[in-house]
């Protein structure tokens, strides 16, 4: 029997309780206790022992191989059948159930997709298999890769729930083409299996083309979903306030927000594509500033136009609603401001500091990110929370559509240090998976900060802030750590410190 001993890994489902007014992230249990004794103590790793190690002790003979490279859905197995007697092996896993219209839609489809296409289908029921596989397999050309991306790297989950039309799919790409057209600071670039976008960006007197990345082009420019909402048509005039999926609402009533952000607007605004008519370089590399400043500033300008700084009862995801509103806290800003750079083709995402109840947001020029809070007219200043609001992160991080998390710490905080989680069985073996939840202290109270997962070496790797006193716990369906619910332990004995690195 497995039982965890040693961990580090914080599921500590904390809420927005701790998030606070500013932030609209889904609601988690906080942590209700510090169980101080048995603390997250010191861990010195063993050495590995290296293959070389062991193949010089034996003679070998190689008599077969398989090499493969797949991805072993939750609860499946990877299966190798070794034949003593043939001296061979042979994979023996089941092949995914796939309906004909999505085979030959993953056919159809870039080879560098069609893996994950293949994952994304099987995952889903017959019905919306073809649904999806129909939207690729019937659009014209320069729209399949960014359809069948959208497809490939959507949660199965969220194209099976009904409300994310396949039509919106096609929309969306139609959108970035016609936009494209129109904008004179980008252009999209066609390679025989992908696209990606090259933008004019000013560089003290003179201007230059930069081309961004596939993978920049496809997540922060293509992909429909921003952060917690569902990508779907809404009518924009129903409330969200109790029910997220209400103002589901196919065309002509429902509206899809690149479109809409276009080239529509309520009475007494004007529409983005106004404010770029006559822009002619992404960003001219100002600091905190608006007039000249690009398309960056173009938008800063419109976010700045359209919404207050306020917030009702109502917290909503969706950009449309929150643009029907005209106000929103910090979440509402940073979900508008992607929605409207990714319309203006702008490569964009959020950056959330979610222990110390902000959120913003950054854009991609050319080569790096870039920090970005339009409602403050923040432009590039990494250090103006730490340096100016006096804030102390835990840990910054950007999420990606699909949920994964990039650890941005380093770009907004002076002091780091690194965290080493070990997570041990009760026979010293490392567990993958376990679930890792950190919480962070502020004046004598505890916030849910970040999380992560034990990859296969049983280590869970985090960059936090200096100067934040640390709580952690473990998840696992072998055990947690602390044993009771809602209970974390200390990870460090005070606040970490520049530059060091803890092994736990």
């Amino acid at each position: 029997m497995r039982y965890i001993i040693l961990v580090f890994v914080l599921v500590v489902l904390c809420s927005p309780v701790f998030a606070g007014d500013g932030v609209t992230t889904k609601n988690f249990s906080p942590p209700v206790s510090v169980e101080w004794e048995p603390a997250f103590c010191t861990y010195k790793p063993q050495m590995a022992i290296h293959p070389e190690m062991f193949y010089k002790s034996l003679r070998w003979e190689l008599a077969d191989s398989v090499s493969a490279h797949i991805v072993v859905p939750p609860g499946s197995t990877y299966s190798i059948l070794a034949d003593i007697l043939d001296r061979s092996l042979a994979e023996c896993s089941p092949e995914p159930y796939l309906t004909e219209p999505a085979r030959n839609a993953i056919e159809h489809s870039p080879g560098w997709l069609r893996q994950d296409l293949t994952i994304t289908f099987s995952r889903m029921n017959e019905i919306f298999q073809d649904m999806f596989a129909e939207v690729i397999l019937e659009a014209d050309s320069p729209y399949v890769d960014e359809i069948a991306f959208s497809v490939a790297r959507m949660p199965a989950e969220i194209l099976s729930c009904s409300y994310l039309s396949p039509g919106l799919l096609l929309e969306n790409a139609e959108d970035i083409y016609y936009q494209a057209s129109l904008l004179n600071y980008v252009e999209l670039v066609e390679y025989e299996d992908y696209t990606t976008a090259r933008y004019r960006i000013a560089s003290d007197d003179d201007t230059s083309w930069v081309e961004i990345p596939r993978d920049i082009y496809y997540w922060y420019v293509v992909h429909p979903k921003i952060t917690d909402e569902t990508p779907m048509y809404l009518d924009r005039f129903v409330s969200l306030a109790s029910d997220p999926f209400a103002g589901y609402n196919e065309p002509p009533f429902g509206a899809w927000w690149r479109s809409f952000l276009w080239s529509e607007s309520d009475a007494g605004y004007s529409p983005l594509c106004e404010y770029l008519d006559t822009i002619d370089v992404l960003w001219a590399g100002l600091h905190n500033t608006i007039d000249g400043n690009g398309a960056v500033g173009a938008v800063t300008q419109f976010v700045q136009d359209v919404l207050e700084f306020d917030s009702g009862s109502e917290r909503p995801h969706q950009p449309l609603r929150i643009y029907t509103l005209h106000m929103g806290r910090c979440g509402e800003h940073e979900d508008f401001t992607v929605a409207a750079a990714r319309t203006a083709l702008i490569p964009s995402r959020g950056a959330e500091a979610i222990s110390t109840d902000h959120v913003w947001n950054e854009f991609y020029a050319g080569i790096g990110w870039h920090q970005w809070e339009p409602v403050n007219t923040y432009v590039d200043d990494y250090f103006v929370y730490e340096d100016g609001w006096g804030k102390v992160f835990a840990s910054v991080y950007a999420p990606r559509s699909d949920g994964y998390t990039e650890n941005v710490t380093y770009n907004y905080s002076h002091d780091t240090c690194d965290i080493k989680v070990y997570v041990l069985d009760g026979a010293g073996r490392r567990v993958d998976g376990a679930d890792v939840i950190l919480a962070a202290e502020y004046d004598d109270h505890l916030y849910f900060d970040t999380w992560g997962t034990t990859a296969s070496s049983g280590v869970a790797l985090f960059r936090l802030g200096a100067g934040v006193r640390m709580y952690g716990r473990v998840e696992h369906p072998i055990g947690s750590y602390p044993t009771s619910p809602s209970t974390v332990a200390p990870l460090l004995s005070g606040p970490g410190s520049d530059g060091r690195t803890y092994t736990r």
